[in-house]
């Protein structure tokens, strides 16, 4: 093996794993995390990918061995990727991936499936805690002080932050709880902070029916698609084919309704893969075979990583079986689709019982006059767009660029949502759009009414540029 670059240093940090005591060999977790240095760096850059639990550390590998564009632009800025506490190599918790399989991921119609999901959410928790009790210290709270451990052993008067997905709310809790120690904070396919629940998964689910609007409009985009020469609306169709083969019990290997309310999501979610959903949906259609629309087991052990992660940062407003049916009542009135799922219903419902108990509702009364720059994606459907706007309205000091497209994270997409964000990190400024097609941007003092502004998922087209296709990486 060759030498490791010159721009790239390993690091660990023995840090208290309960920060309300002092760090002795009884409170300690080791945290890892990577640094891409250049030669007189202009400044240094706190980077999380979120998840929340996705491995970050490899990131400052890419860069400095100069197999990733995603920092391109950004290359004189040093880099600093940690992995979040418990996670990989920062002293990963131990769960039993079987007690996590045995969740149901479908909403609970009656008290009776309610109750049953919360015992096997407490199971699965148990299951962490008879290894150690490293999953009561990995919220939102302990990986922020860790940040800030790791900023004053480096010495840096301030730092700026770039996060995505869950690494927006990591890190717009950072800057609640030192805003001394931030310059700059790009927060991009942003997580709500502070939304009721009804509101926020009800603004979810329409998030994941646009994606199969989206799904319907790339089929007419796309003369490969099976469903082309049906028209508009054909794979609108298929979908409710295959719910009503699904009740019927005629997709095999057994596939029923809440298996394709989870699969089909996910073959859209991230960079949509709108081929192999196409593929899968009409192979289960012709002969019903269905082994496409599978749920992955891949994910699942994702998830599992992320449960312990979410349940302490996740405050539940009503955690009743009457709650749940409040966020049911409220879904069916926009899933136009009997979509019946979203990732965060399903993380509320997996954190229902969990033996660590969650915090308290966050809100904006710390740190709502910081210039925060928000990126979102109308066709986001891991973070709908609407919890941008929400996030915006709420910090009338910052900046939004809506990204007109796909995907889940703009710095991944070239294009000016992308420039909006290197050049805020340089600059602190953000200059109107480039391209109104491909992004709006709303300054400071502006607002944005989500009915008329986010785009008809036909009126968008595809390609790179779109964020469907070619994601940097």
């Amino acid at each position: 093996m060759g030498a490791l670059p010159d721009t790239l240093t390993c690091g660990r940090i023995d840090v208290p794993l309960d920060y309300q005591r002092p760090l002795s060999s009884a409170n300690k977790i080791t945290v890892a995390f990577s640094l891409y240095t250049p030669k007189n760096p202009v400044g240094t850059i706190f980077f999380n990918p979120g998840g929340p639990g996705v491995e970050a550390q490899s990131n400052a590998w890419l860069l400095a061995t100069n197999k990733s564009q995603v920092f391109s632009g950004l290359e004189d800025y040093q880099f600093m990727m940690m992995d979040t506490r418990g996670t990989w190599a920062s002293s990963a918790f131990n769960c039993s991936l079987d007690a996590y399989k045995a969740i149901p991921f479908s909403p609970p119609k009656d008290q009776a499936a309610f109750d049953d999901l919360k015992n096997k959410s407490r199971a699965y928790g148990n299951s962490c805690l008879e290894h150690d009790d490293t999953i009561k210290h990995v919220g939102t709270e302990e990986s922020i002080q860790d940040w800030e451990s790791i900023r004053l052993a480096l010495k840096k008067e301030k730092v700026s932050l770039i996060g995505v997905s869950y690494g927006t709310y990591y890190f717009a809790e950072y800057v609640q709880r030192f805003p001394k120690s931030i310059e700059r904070a790009a927060l991009d396919a942003v997580d709500v902070r502070g939304m009721p629940d009804v509101d926020a998964i009800k603004e979810e689910v329409k998030g994941v029916n646009r994606m199969l609007l989206r799904a319907d409009a790339y089929c007419q985009f796309n003369s490969s698609c099976p469903f082309h020469s049906q028209g508009k609306g054909s794979v609108l169709a298929a979908w409710k084919q295959l719910l009503d083969k699904a009740k019927a019990g005629q997709l095999s290997p057994n596939i029923g309704v809440d298996d394709l309310r989870q699969s089909v999501p996910l073959l859209i979610r991230g960079t949509p893969m709108y081929d192999a959903l196409m593929d899968a949906m009409k192979a289960a259609l012709d002969g019903g075979d269905a082994s496409g629309l599978a749920v992955s087991p891949d994910f699942q052990q994702v998830l599992s990583i992320s449960v312990p992660l979410w349940c302490p940062d996740d405050y539940i407003d009503d955690n009743t079986f009457k709650g749940n049916k409040a966020i049911a009542d409220a879904v069916a009135t926009v899933d136009t689709f009997s979509m019946q799922s979203s990732l965060g219903w399903e993380a509320k419902l997996h954190c229902s019982n969990w033996p660590v108990k969650g915090r308290s509702k966050r809100n904006w009364k710390a740190g709502k006059d910081f210039p925060f720059l928000w990126i979102t994606a109308d066709f986001d459907m891991n973070t709908p767009t609407e919890w941008a706007t929400y996030n915006h309205d709420q910090t009338p000091k910052s900046t939004l660029v809506v990204r007109h497209g796909d995907g889940h994270g703009s710095i991944y997409v070239l294009g000016p949502a992308r420039d909006a964000i290197i050049e805020y990190i340089r600059t602190g400024k953000v200059s109107p759009s480039s391209n109104e097609t491909l992004a709006t941007v709303y300054p400071p003092g502006t607002t944005r009414d989500d009915s008329t502004m986010i785009l008809d998922p036909y009126s968008v087209g595809f390609g790179m540029e779109y964020g469907d296709v070619g994601v940097l990486g």
